[in-house]
């Protein structure tokens, strides 16, 4: 929990938000999400993110001047902690999307310039991600893009957690993190 908490005083306070419930959130803009708010940037499009948890990459991309941002999400209380996150000034370009993706969720052919999406795929099975990466390529515009982002522990911001042990090999921590 020391590493969080020194980790979570060094992010501005503007970027490490606490949202509804006091849950300190962690934010960490890795090259392709970045990438992700540079084509955004560029594009001036219309943009979706699969799973958007508190919304902090769709305010990012509506900031960076997505032309209509889809945010989704599978539970509705999510999806008005993002609306009530988003500043006013971006309200009109912000809709909301309730569905369990890939199963309930569609989205007619060629709706998006880009589709975003971090920290899901990893969690389903062969059939859902054929399944998922299907959609991804019906929903795309010509030309469009899909920014594609999984994690391992080996990498990002749980990779001091992980110590070497003395033959080499990665060992987690000992130690209970709440």
């Amino acid at each position: 929990m020391a590493f969080f908490a020194s980790f979570a005083r060094d992010i501005p306070s503007h970027s490490n938000p606490r949202p509804a419930g006091g849950h300190l959130a962690l934010f960490y803009i890795d090259g392709i999400t970045q990438a992700y708010l540079d084509f955004a940037r560029q594009t001036k499009g219309t943009l979706l993110e699969i799973a958007a948890g508190y919304g902090h990459i769709v305010i990012k991309t509506l900031e960076a001047g997505g032309g209509k941002v889809f945010a989704n999400e599978i539970d509705v209380d999510q999806l008005a902690i993002i609306k009530s996150r988003t500043p006013a000034e971006y309200s009109d370009k912000l809709v909301c999307c309730l569905g369990q993706f890939p199963e309930r969720l569609e989205f007619s052919d060629g709706s998006f310039d880009g589709i975003y999406n971090a920290r899901l795929f990893h969690f389903f099975d062969g059939d859902r991600i054929r399944a998922g990466l299907t959609k991804f390529y019906r929903w795309l515009k010509p030309d469009g893009r899909v920014f594609l982002v999984n994690d391992s522990v080996y990498r990002t911001i749980f990779k001091p957690l992980i110590q070497p042990t003395r033959h080499g090999s990665p060992q987690a921590m000992s130690g209970r993190v709440s």
